[in-house]
């Protein structure tokens, strides 16, 4: 049966005879030497190779190398240069076209009537033209009309400044009688305010014919005695020593 392997520098697949296991061979494919592997399997390495100086094919070779190299070199050396057809200047294929005539340029003197008309564009004279005169009349109509429109304006942001400024002092000056009119009123209500007993009891032993000494009979003066008291938590009457009665 033959041997198969691969190469183990181009790794091609080779096929060889059982007779020749373990020997040295090339490859077909890359041409480099290879070993044979044995019949069990085991490969040996190939000897490094050594240069035998008796061996006189090497020696031919070497000999006929260096003379091909010679004689390259000597005709290099000899080779003559081609010589190449002469080529025709460019100057004889360009064919130049006749010279034309040259006519003399003619001249032609200006007219002084250019610096008259150049002298009237620049200084018009003081007359106008009908057109002029519409346009100034336009204008004029166009400043009539504006300086009407801001004197009629002008009264009416002088009333709506007057009429800002005025809010607000018409607001104070209502809220002013609103806080008179409570303050004058005909005197505050005693059932807002809760009494305790003690107080009414008191209230009620006093004589209900006297009066202050120094007022006349005649005056009222409005006047409310006793203690305001808060119920707790627990449900007992305590008194409220920071409560504050407002009478209207």
């Amino acid at each position: 049966m033959p041997i198969k392997f691969r190469c183990r520098h181009c790794q091609q697949f080779l096929g060889i005879s059982d007779s020749r296991a373990g020997e040295i061979t090339n490859c077909p494919q890359c041409g480099k030497a290879i070993r044979v592997p044995a019949l069990d399997g085991t490969v040996a390495p190939i000897p490094e190779p050594k240069l035998n100086l008796k061996d006189e094919q090497l020696a031919d070779a070497l000999s006929e190398l260096a003379r091909l190299e010679s004689d390259s070199e000597e005709n290099l050396t000899k080779s003559q240069p081609i010589a190449l057809p002469e080529l025709q200047s460019n100057e004889s294929r360009v064919s130049t076209p006749p010279a034309r005539e040259v006519t003399a340029p003619v001249t032609v003197l200006a007219e002084p009537v250019a610096e008259s008309a150049r002298k009237t564009t620049r200084h018009p004279t003081s007359h106008t033209t009908p057109i002029e005169e519409d346009s100034h009349e336009v204008l004029s109509s166009l400043a009539d009309l504006a300086g009407r429109s801001t004197s009629s304006t002008s009264p009416r942001t002088e009333q709506n400044n007057q009429w800002k400024l005025l809010v607000p002092v018409l607001g104070f000056l209502l809220l002013l009688a609103i806080v008179v009119m409570m303050r004058s009123g005909d005197g505050p209500d005693a059932s807002s305010i809760p009494v305790t007993d003690d107080s009414q009891d008191t209230h009620e032993s006093e004589p209900e014919d006297q009066q202050p000494a120094n007022l006349p009979n005649d005056v009222s003066v409005p006047a409310i005695t006793g203690r305001v008291t808060y119920i707790s938590d627990a449900g007992d009457s305590r008194p409220d020593s920071g409560a504050i009665a407002i009478l209207l």
